[in-house]
C-alpha cells in the first residue's frame, strides 16, 4: 500500500514548508539525507520528503525492453521487483507504487507518455554534457519516473535508485514499509569513460564496477586474452574469452582488450609467444641484444606489422568490442639499425608501425577505435607520427600520484582541439607493492585536471586487479570521475563508511581527514631508493629524500600528535584493518623523525652513535612487528600472494634503510662524542 506519512500529499508538503521555514533543513540529521550514502554523488538532488510503500507493492513499468532493470535490484534483500499490471489511469490512485523507466524514441520527441513535462526533460538531458549517460529521476504521487535518452543513461538512473531503496529494506522484510524519497535528480559524468585497466578483474567484481557507475575495464590477461601466436604463415591469431565481454556488455561496462607491451611480448606473458623469434627471427630489431630477454621486434619490418594486423582484425571481429589498446615497449632504448628505426627512434617507429596496422584493419571496422600506450614523456612524440582521423589516440600514464599536473601540454591542446585522449594514473601508494595510502584529495585534484582537459577516459591502476585492498581509492575514482565538484573529502568518506556498513562512519571520515594528508606526505618512504637519494648529502634535509613532503621537523611532530588522534578513532571504530594500519604508519613516522633529528642530537651532545643507533634499532623492530600484524591478517586468499610479496619487499628495503640511517649516524657524529657526551 502506498502511504503518504502526513496524510494528503498536498497537506504533506505544506507542513513540510512550514517546518522548514522552522529548521535550517528538516532531514540534515536524518539519514535520507542521500548526499550521506550515494557514491558518486549526483549532480543536482533535492528531496522534498518522503512515502512509506510496502515492497510488494513496487513494480516497473517501461516504454521500453530493458528485462536488466530487474537484475540491478537483484541483490535487494526483501524486494522482489515485477513487471506493472496494465491499468487505464496512469496518473489515479492505486495500491501500486511504479518505478516507470521512459527513454526518448530514437532522438525523437515522443516519450510514449503524455505530458508536457517529459519533453521538457528531454530537452534538459540533450543539452548536457555526456547526455548518452545522463538520466533524470523525478517523483509524482504514486510513481517514480526514470528519463533517459539512451539505455545506458536509464541503466545509471537504476543504479543510483538502487542504492537509495536498498538502504531502506536493510532488514529484508517485505512487510515493513519502504521510505521513498519525494525527489528530482538531474545527473551526468564529467568523464565519458572511468575505470581500471589490470590483469584478474573478474566477472563476480563487475557488480562493484557498475554499483559505482565505472563504465571501463581494460585487461590483457590472463581474464580476457586467454593466448596470443602466430601461426605457420606469420599470421597473428587471439584467443579471447567471450564470455567475459558478454558479461561485461550486460552491465554497460566496455572491455578494452590489450596488447602488451611490444619489448615483453615472449617474456611468458602470452605462452604461444615465447619462441616467436625462434620461430620467426625475421622479427627481430637488428640490435647486438647481451642475453635473449632483451630481443624485441622491429616495428617496421613487414612481418611484424602482418602480426599486428592479425591481432587487431582477431579482437576486432567480436562486434561487442569497440576499442582496442597497444603498449608500445616499456623501456626507451636505442632503436634497431633498420632505416626507419634509425631515423625516427625505437617509440616513433613503433607507433608508426602498429598505426599502419590499423589503417588496414580500419577498412573492416570503421567505427572502432585504437589507443597507443608510449614510453613515459614519449606522446608528443607519437602524436607527430600517427595519422589524423584515423581514431588512433594515447593514452598518457604515470606511476606517480602527484600534486602537479599529469596531462603534458601537447596532448592537453589535442583534446582541447576535439581529439580523444585517454591517462593511467597510480591511485595506489605503490605500483609493485601493497603499502596503505588513502589519495582521495589527490585523486579529486587530478579528476579536476582530468575534466578541465577534456580526457576522454580515465582507466585507474592499482597494482594488483583486486577490490579488496583498493576499494577506498577506487571509489574516490569512481566518485571524482563522475562528479568533481559536489563534495569534500570528509563527505566523501562518511558516505564511504556508509557503504561498507561501519558502525561510526562519522568516526572513519575524522580518521581518513587526519590520516590521509600525513599518509601522502609520507609516499614512498618504504622504498630504500629514496632514502638513497639523501645518500651525497651531509645531513638529511627537509623537502628531499624520504623527507620531502616535510619542511620542518614542527611539521613531523603535528603529523606525531595526529596519529595519536587517529590510533583513538580507529579504536573507537572497532576496525582491526584500520587499527593496524594506523599502527604501521605511526611505526614508519617515528623512524622518519629519528632520521631527521640525527644531526640535532649529536650536536646537541644529547646521545651518541651507540644510544642513537639503538633507537634505529628499536624504531625498525617496531616496524617489523606492525608490518607482520598488518600484512598477515589482510586481505582475502586472492591477494595473499601480493601480499606476502608486498611484506617481504618491504623489510628487505627496511633493512637497507636501517643500515643507510646507521651509516649516516656514524658519519655525522664528532670524533670525541664519546668524551663530551652528557645527560
Amino acid at each position: 500500500m502506498v502511504e503518504l506519512r502526513k496524510g494528503s500529499f498536498a497537506l504533506f508538503l505544506l507542513i513540510l514548508t512550514a517546518i522548514t521555514m522552522i529548521c535550517n533543513d528538516v532531514f540534515a540529521e536524518d539519514f535520507y539525507d542521500l548526499r550521506k550514502f550515494l557514491i558518486p554523488i549526483p549532480k543536482e538532488i533535492q528531496v522534498d520528503g518522503w512515502i512509506d510503500v510496502l515492497p510488494k507493492a513496487v513494480c516497473i513499468k517501461s516504454n521500453i525492453n530493458f528485462p536488466s532493470a530487474y537484475q540491478i535490484f537483484d541483490s535487494i534483500r526483501g524486494l522482489e521487483l515485477k513487471a506493472c499490471e496494465p491499468r487505464s489511469d496512469l496518473n489515479g490512485e492505486s495500491s501500486r507504487y511504479e518505478i516507470f523507466l521512459v527513454i526518448a524514441d530514437n532522438g525523437t520527441r515522443k516519450a510514449n507518455i503524455k505530458g508536457d513535462i517529459i519533453e521538457q526533460d528531454f530537452e534538459r538531458l540533450r543539452a548536457l554534457p555526456n547526455a548518452d549517460q545522463a538520466y533524470i529521476i523525478r517523483t509524482e504521487k504514486n510513481r517514480m519516473l526514470v528519463l533517459a535518452l539512451t539505455l545506458q543513461g536509464i541503466h545509471n538512473g537504476l543504479i543510483t535508485l538502487h542504492q537509495i531503496v536498498d538502504k531502506s529494506v536493510k532488514e529484508g522484510n517485505k512487510n515493513t514499509p519502504l521510505r521513498l524519497p519525494i525527489m528530482m535528480v538531474i545527473d551526468w559524468p564529467d568523464i565519458p569513460e572511468r575505470g581500471f585497466w589490470g590483469h584478474g578483474y573478474t566477472i563476480k567484481e563487475f557488480n562493484w564496477f557498475k554499483r559505482y557507475k565505472l563504465n571501463l575495464i581494460e585487461l590483457s590477461l590472463p581474464n580476457l586474452i586467454r593466448d596470443m601466436g602466430i601461426d605457420n604463415d606469420g599470421k597473428g591469431w587471439v584467443k579471447l574469452d567471450v564470455n567475459y565481454i558478454e558479461a561485461a556488455n550486460k552491465d554497460f561496462i566496455k572491455i578494452v582488450p590489450i596488447i602488451f607491451h611490444l619489448d615483453q611480448l615472449h617474456k611468458g606473458s602470452y605462452p604461444s609467444l615465447k619462441d616467436m623469434y625462434v620461430r620467426f627471427p625475421g622479427l627481430r630489431a637488428q640490435c647486438t641484444f647481451r642475453s635473449p630477454s632483451e630481443v624485441y621486434p622491429c616495428a617496421a619490418s613487414e612481418g611484424f606489422i602482418r602480426v599486428l594486423v592479425g591481432w587487431l582484425r582477431e579482437i576486432l571481429e567480436n562486434p561487442m568490442v569497440t576499442d582496442v589498446c597497444v603498449w608500445l615497449s616499456e623501456w626507451d632504448k636505442t632503436a634497431c639499425n633498420c632505416n626507419q628505426c634509425r631515423t625516427l627512434g625505437r617509440q616513433k617507429s613503433e607507433a608508426k608501425g602498429v598505426a599502419a596496422a590499423w589503417e588496414e584493419v580500419l577498412r573492416e571496422h570503421s567505427g572502432k577505435h585504437l589507443w597507443i600506450l608510449p614510453y613515459v614523456g614519449c606522446s608528443d612524440d607519437v602524436k607527430s607520427v600517427i595519422p589524423k582521423d584515423k581514431n588512433i589516440h594515447v593514452v598518457e600514464y604515470n606511476y606517480k600520484l602527484k600534486l602537479g599536473p599529469l596531462i603534458p601540454e601537447g596532448l592537453t591542446r589535442s583534446a582541447h582541439n576535439g581529439e580523444w585522449i585517454g591517462v593511467y594514473p597510480l591511485f595506489a601508494g605503490a605500483s609493485d607493492r601493497f603499502f596503505p595510502s588513502h589519495l582521495a584529495g589527490l585523486i579529486r585534484e587530478r579528476m579536476a585536471e582530468f575534466h578541465q582537459k577534456n580526457v576522454r577516459k580515465v582507466a585507474g591502476y592499482t597494482g594488483l586487479s583486486s577490490l579488496g585492498l583498493h576499494k577506498y581509492n577506487m571509489a574516490a575514482a569512481a566518485e571524482w570521475a563522475w562528479n568533481g565538484q559536489n563534495r569534500s573529502v570528509k563527505e566523501f568518506a562518511f558516505a564511504f563508511g556508509h557503504a561498507q556498513e561501519m558502525s561510526y562512519p562519522d568516526k572513519f571520515a575524522e580518521w581518513v581527514d587526519l590520516i590521509e594528508p600525513i599518509e601522502q606526505r609520507l609516499q614512498g618512504i618504504q622504498y630504500a631508493r629514496v632514502w638513497l637519494e639523501d645518500e651525497k648529502d651531509k645531513e638529511p634535509k627537509f623537502e628531499r629524500g624520504p623527507l620531502w613532503g616535510y619542511k620542518n621537523f614542527l611539521q613531523m611532530k603535528q603529523d606525531y600528535n595526529k596519529i595519536g588522534l587517529c590510533q583513538r578513532l580507529a579504536e573507537e571504530l572497532g576496525e582491526l584493518d584500520i587499527i593496524r594500519e594506523t599502527g604501521l604508519i605511526n611505526s614508519y613516522l617515528k623512524l622518519l623523525m629519528l632520521y631527521a633529528g640525527i644531526n640535532e642530537e649529536l650536536k646537541d651532545r644529547r646521545g651518541t652513535a651507540n644510544t642513537l643507533g639503538a633507537k634505529i634499532d628499536d624504531a625498525v623492530s617496531d616496524i617489523n612487528s606492525t608490518l607482520t600484524l598488518y600484512y598477515d591478517h589482510l586481505g582475502n586468499s586472492a591477494e595473499r600472494w601480493f601480499l606476502i610479496k608486498s611484506k617481504n619487499l618491504l623489510i628487505e628495503d627496511l633493512q637497507k634503510i636501517q643500515m643507510f640511517i646507521k651509516t649516516r649516524i656514524n658519519i655525522a657524529e664528532p670524533a670525541n662524542i664519546e668524551n663530551t657526551h652528557r645527560p
